[in-house]
């Protein structure tokens, strides 16, 4: 038998916080942070505007951008427990 290869995808940021590197990227690039109460029933294209939108398509779509992303229980748990 097969083993085959699975690739799992978090999609709804259960294990991976995704918004929370967007909003990282957007304050590294724009020097502007939202409030978690700023955010709330907004999507980023609702939020920024199309140029700053468009430039975070393509920095989402160069790859390195996944490569660092923090998982939820180390964003929650201090380092070394």
């Amino acid at each position: 038998m097969t083993k085959k290869t699975r690739i799992a995808i978090d999609m709804d940021e259960v294990i991976a916080d995704a918004m929370g590197a967007i909003r990282q990227w957007v304050k590294s690039e724009y020097q502007h942070e939202w409030d978690d109460a700023e955010l709330v029933g907004y999507a980023m294209r609702d939020l920024l505007a199309e140029d700053r939108l468009h430039a975070l398509h393509e920095h989402l779509h160069r790859g390195e951008f996944f490569r660092d992303w923090r998982c939820w229980m180390a964003r929650r748990t201090p380092c070394g427990h």
